[in-house]
């Protein structure tokens, strides 16, 4: 069932309608706080992974809900950055070496 559900995510934020991915990313951040996500690292992985292509699309609504999931900000303001984000947030930019 997670597979389907992080496949589903996935395939959402990499949809070509704007309004796709930004409801995608809400339900992420209401759902899937990523502090405090029920996926496990390499399914949480995953969806960064796709979540980060929202980046090119070079619209602020998209990137306001993906920096909002991302570092955890609350509607108090608070951010949870420090709690658990940094060794997931850098997995998808590591380099293999295997060629």
């Amino acid at each position: 069932m997670i597979f389907m559900q992080v496949s589903s995510l996935k395939s959402c934020l990499e949809d070509s309608a704007v309004l796709v991915q930004r409801n995608t990313l809400d339900i992420l951040s209401a759902a899937f706080p990523f502090h405090a996500s029920p996926l496990t690292r390499s399914d949480q992985t995953a969806v960064v992974e796709s979540a980060i292509l929202v980046l090119l699309r070079r619209d602020m609504s998209l990137n306001r809900r993906l920096y909002a999931w991302l570092l955890g900000v609350t509607t108090a303001g608070t951010n949870s950055l420090h709690l658990y984000s940094n060794t997931v947030l850098s997995e998808p930019f590591k380099i293999s070496n295997a060629h």
